[in-house]
């Protein structure tokens, strides 16, 4: 399983998510399906699956409005989905927490 979301460093400079819109539901999803965008006055953040497999749930949190998690604690509570990849056991487009943290840009983002 993996979480995916959007890193500190592309959030950079942005004081407050507008919005975030999930499209689509749980389910099986496509490496590169749109899963959500965020939004900030004209900028747009898309996420996108980052293998195919399945999203097992998006972060109520986020769902329920509490778009402050995202500039707050990307890295932890802020996460977009959670899924189960395909293939479990390839680590190709995926990246452990410190590499995630450590490189600033998540495969999610683009």
């Amino acid at each position: 399983v993996a979480y995916i979301g959007i890193t500190r460093f592309k959030l950079t400079g942005i004081e407050e998510i507008q919005d975030v819109e999930y499209l689509g539901s749980a389910g099986y999803k496509k490496q590169g399906e749109l899963l959500a965008v965020i939004k900030f006055d004209e900028y747009l953040i898309e996420g996108h699956m980052p293998v195919d497999g399945m999203v097992v749930r998006m972060n109520e949190a986020l769902l329920c409005g509490d778009r402050s998690l995202l500039l707050q604690q990307p890295e932890d509570r802020g996460w977009i989905a959670f899924i189960a990849p395909a293939r479990p056991y390839e680590r190709l487009n995926l990246l452990i927490s410190k590499q995630y943290q450590f490189k600033g840009k998540g495969r999610l983002s683009k």
